[in-house]
């Protein structure tokens, strides 16, 4: 056992030294920058060589040579006039040749049945905001308070107006109108 133990601490010691030899503070790098070199200068030739010489062009006597007179034409031919260049127009650029169609009408259909019933409940909700703003007529409100009266007021005016055209849109208008009433309502409690 007690070997053993001597040969741990040994092993130890020698791990502590060589670790302690490793440190980076032992070891300095020195870092060697090299010198760019030099340019090497471009010869010139030491005589210059002249170019070459060419032989110079014939003479051609035009007076001996003769052209038919129905070869000439008196004016050149007219051409077509070159394509215009289009410029590449957007989706929403581009000139509507047709006129657009009309998009479909997805509105639901409805019974007279059910025609009467949204409409007694549109007639019921504005019935009960146009209330609601009667009852907060005499009282002091806050910019806050006194916008929400106005889009209440906006809300039934839209409900009135699309009732007839879209009763679902209207039902659904009434509604705002009647909920933003009854919040305020509640609130000034």
């Amino acid at each position: 056992m007690r070997i053993g133990r001597q040969w741990g601490l040994l092993s130890l010691l020698v791990l502590a030294l060589g670790a302690v030899s490793c440190w980076p503070s032992r070891r300095t790098q020195k870092t060697v920058i090299a010198p760019a070199p030099r340019p090497t200068p471009v010869l010139q030739p030491k005589h210059e060589i002249p170019p070459p010489q060419l032989p110079s062009p014939p003479q051609i006597d035009l007076s001996s040579v003769s052209v038919p007179p129905s070869a000439t034409p008196e004016k050149p031919p007219e051409l077509p006039p070159p394509p215009k260049k289009r410029a590449r127009a957007y989706p929403s650029e581009v000139p509507a040749q047709h006129p657009a169609p009309t998009p479909a009408d997805l509105r639901p259909i409805f019974t007279p049945q059910q025609r009467q019933a949204l409409d007694r409940l549109i007639s019921e909700r504005l019935g009960r905001a146009r209330q609601a703003l009667v009852t907060l007529q005499g009282r002091q409100l806050t910019k806050k308070q006194s916008d929400t009266v106005l889009q209440i007021k906006v809300f039934i005016l839209q409900a009135e107006e699309t009732r007839k055209r879209d009763p679902v849109r209207g039902s659904n208008l009434a509604e705002r109108a009647d909920i933003l009433a009854r919040d305020l309502l509640d609130s000034l409690r």
